[in-house]
Order: structure tokens, then C-alpha cells, then sequence
């Protein structure tokens, strides 16, 4: 099935219509939840929260009354299943979470909401943030909006979904590997993941702490700069945020081009597994950007191969200790006894039975891999040496940025393929970060 796409306008122009009279917030809720309805199939607003919407028009017209700042009236925002609201269920699209909701809004949510935006819906995404096609969830898939039998990408697939089909305005994801840049680039919407600490993580559900970042998916880059300047800042809550302020914007054109050095790596685009369409269109880019009069320049990134393998200890790593939390004994979905045929003798038992059947199977085999890489005897074998790698790779990206302003890099080394091609092995997927 092949879907229109829905170009919702920019926040400034849904902002200027509302405080005119010429939109009403009525028709704007009833535009977007009939989106919702229409596109169901698609799978990506897994919850909308009526509450927040009945009160959208009071407190919007409130807004405007008072005089306040309204940079976001009109935002009417999606949230990935990893990201907190208040009173609201958040699940990490995981049977473990079932039945939580959270006291407390995210840090970035809280912001926003000053502003005049409205969060009201949950988005599908990978359970607990782990994937790259949207498949590992509780609720089950997403799909792609131009071909239903694809793949948005992963794990914020629900919130680039709704974006693309008009289910909201604009969206909130997280970005471990890559989890708000592949839905955004398959989904053909924009999506930005911003420098580590720049918004901060309180209220996000951890997969990898020292690799996840809120990041925003949205149908034009002015609207993400909006939503940027609320959401920036140190945070108390939050010791890995730092102070941040958002410079003016700049218009872009030939001028401005003339002076911009943008490189690009030349063992990325010639990889042969890079596919040929994908190539060509990085290209173009580049031709393009040429033509405007930037300075293109071929750089080399000689560690290519340790890129996949340094991620993927890291973050297995992370994730095992992170989710060392869900046990069955504080909240969430425990298996108690009776449950069918499983007998319990013990709180230990009951702990093993609830993370075997409250975890789905790409989370357990990274929690898996993660202890495996932490454990005695291994730990410098592989996490260390991992760490160390890291370290290289953050030192070459910085020397690339001392030659040239801007990389240009294709988001991924294929089109979306179709939901399921990796179902007998899982593990090849990793590739694609």
C-alpha cells in the first residue's frame, strides 16, 4: 500500500493561522487524529493521550491571551515509547514495562510544554531502543509510509511514521546508533541528532547512557530549530548535560555556499557494500553542493572496520548493566506464581522467569553479549580494548573537523529493505550502524 505523504506547514506558519483565528485548534486536533485513524495500518501512534488534547484549546487560547511566549503553539508532538510523560504509560515497546506510568515528565518534554507544545501521543519504536527496522516491539511492526511491506528504520520507526504521515507535527526520538537519523532518512522526513549532552537525558529511557540522545524528527529543519532553542541547557538532573546556546540562523544560498568546506569519505562511498542508488544520490548532493560553490573535499577514514564491532561492545555493555533494573520486584510486568505451567520456589526464580518472558529476543541477546564482553576474563579483552578503540575514532573525527566544516555521509549503506529479510540472522542488521 502506498500512502500520500502529508505536508503539515511549518510551526511558524500553524503558530501565525491559530493566533489569526484563520485555524482553529479544533480543526488542527481533528486534522491530525483523523491522520491517525486513516493510517492506522502503518502502525506507528501505539497510544493518544485524550486528556492532553481536551485541554490544548484553553490553554493555547490562554497563551495568547497572557501574552506568554508561544514560539511552539500549534506543536501538537509525538514521544517515542522511551521518553517519559507524566502520568502517561511509557513501555520502551517491552512487555517488561507493562502497566508503568511515569510521575514525571522528561526534561526536554517539561521545556517544550512551556512553550505551548502539547504532547499527545505514543510512538512505536524497537524495544528499549534496540534495532534498526522498527521489528523488536511489543506492539508489533512499523511500516514504512511509502511501502507498506518496508521498513521505516529503527528504533524511532513509529515516531518518523508519524511525522511522514501526518499523525503529528513533529516528533521526539532517541539516537543510540543511529535510531532518529535511519527512520528520518527512510521515512524521508528530517531528523536531528544533536552533540551528547546538548539536550538533556533525563526522562530517557537508557539503552547505552553514554551513547543516547534525545533527538527530534520533523518536516522541515526551521521547525527543529525552534524546538532546539527550548530544548538546550545544563539540566540538574541530568550530570552528562552541558550549557548550550543556539546561534542565529543564517540564510543559506550561493553566497553563503562559496565559503563552506565539506568533505566527505572516499572508503565510505567507494565501500562495496554501500548499494548503487545510494551512492548516486550522495553524489548528487555533493555535485550539487559543488555547483553552489562549497569546496568539496575526499577525505579518508582509515578505521571503517572498527567502527560496528567498538558500538556494539560498548553499548551491549552499557545495556546489560542498564537493564540489570527490570526484575520483576519494583514495577512492570512480573510472573507470578501459578503463571501456566511455571513454578517458583524462589524470588530469584521469579526474577529469571519474568526477564525470560518480559524481554523480547533481540534484547536478551544483547544482554546477553553485553555480560559476555563484562565479564572476568574478557572484560579487557573486549570492552577495554573497545574503549580504547573509542577513543582513537573520537581523535581521527576531531582532525577531520580541524581540515574541513561539514562531512557529508550517506545515513545508511542500503534502501529500506523489506520487513523480515533478516529474520534467520538477526546479527547482519548490525551492519547497518
Amino acid at each position: 500500500m502506498w500512502v500520500r505523504r502529508v505536508w503539515l506547514p511549518p510551526l511558524s506558519v500553524l503558530r501565525r493561522a491559530l493566533v489569526s483565528g484563520a485555524l482553529k485548534v479544533d480543526e488542527l486536533v481533528a486534522y491530525v487524529l483523523g491522520r491517525i485513524r486513516e493510517t492506522a495500518s502503518f502502525g506507528a501512534t501505539v497510544e493518544v493521550w485524550e486528556d492532553e488534547l481536551e485541554g490544548a484549546r484553553d490553554r493555547w487560547e490562554e497563551s495568547v491571551r497572557r501574552g506568554g511566549d508561544i514560539s511552539l503553539l500549534g506543536l501538537l508532538l509525538g514521544v517515542k515509547d522511551t521518553i517519559c510523560v507524566r502520568g502517561k504509560r511509557v513501555q520502551a515497546a517491552s512487555r517488561i514495562l507493562e502497566g508503568y506510568r511515569s510521575p514525571f515528565d522528561a526534561t526536554v518534554v517539561g521545556r517544550l510544554r512551556r512553550a505551548g507544545a502539547i504532547p499527545f501521543a505514543r510512538h512505536n519504536c524497537d524495544e528499549f531502543a534496540m534495532g534498526s527496522a522498527n521489528e523488536y516491539s511489543v506492539y508489533g511492526v512499523a511500516r514504512n509510509p511509502y511501502d507498506e511491506g518496508r521498513t521505516p528504520g529503527g528504533s524511532s520507526g513509529g515516531s518518523g511514521v508519524a511525522v511522514a504521515l501526518g499523525q503529528c507535527v513533529c516528533a521526539l526520538g532517541s539516537d543510540t546508533g543511529g535510531s532518529v537519523r535511519l527512520p528520518a532518512a527512510w521515512c524521508g522526513v528530517y531528523g536531528f541528532k544533536p552533540t551528547y549532552g546538548v539536550f538533556s537525558r533525563y526522562g530517557l529511557i537508557a539503552f547505552a547512557s553514554s551513547f543516547d540522545q534525545i533527538g527530534i524528527l520533523a518536516n522541515y529543519p526551521e521547525d527543529i530549530l525552534l524546538m532546539m532553542r527550548w530544548m538546550v541547557g545544563e539540566d540538574p538532573m541530568d550530570a552528562t548535560s552541558v550549557s548550550y546556546s543556539v546561534g542565529e540562523e543564517k540564510q543559506v544560498d550561493e553566497e553563503y555556499g562559496r565559503g563552506l568546506s565539506i568533505g566527505y569519505f572516499v572508503d565510505w562511498l567507494e565501500h562495496p557494500d554501500l548499494e548503487s542508488e545510494v551512492r548516486a544520490m550522495v553524489q548528487g548532493v555533493l555535485d550539487r553542493l559543488k555547483d553552489l560553490g562549497c569546496r568539496i573535499r575526499p577525505l579518508r577514514f582509515p578505521y571503517l572496520e572498527y567502527l560496528v564491532p567498538t558500538y556494539q561492545v560498548l553499548t551491549t555493555a552499557e545495556a546489560s548493566s542498564n537493564l540489570a533494573r527490570y526484575d520483576g520486584v519494583r514495577y512492570g510486568y512480573r510472573v507470578e506464581l501459578g503463571h501456566g505451567s511455571v513454578v517458583l520456589r524462589s524470588v530469584e526464580e521469579m526474577m529469571v522467569q519474568t526477564r525470560s518472558l518480559g524481554f523480547g529476543s533481540e534484547v536478551k541477546r544483547r544482554i546477553l553479549l553485553g555480560t559476555f564482553v563484562l565479564s572476568a576474563g574478557f572484560y579487557e579483552a573486549y570492552y577495554d580494548r573497545a574503549q580504547r578503540a573509542r577513543a582513537l575514532l573520537r581523535e581521527a573525527i576531531r582532525k577531520v573537523f580541524q581540515e574541513v566544516q561539514f562531512v557529508l555521509a550517506p545515513v545508511a549503506p542500503c534502501v529500506p529493505f523489506r520487513i523480515g529479510a533478516f529474520a534467520e540472522h538477526p546479527t547482519a542488521m548490525y551492519l547497518i550502524d
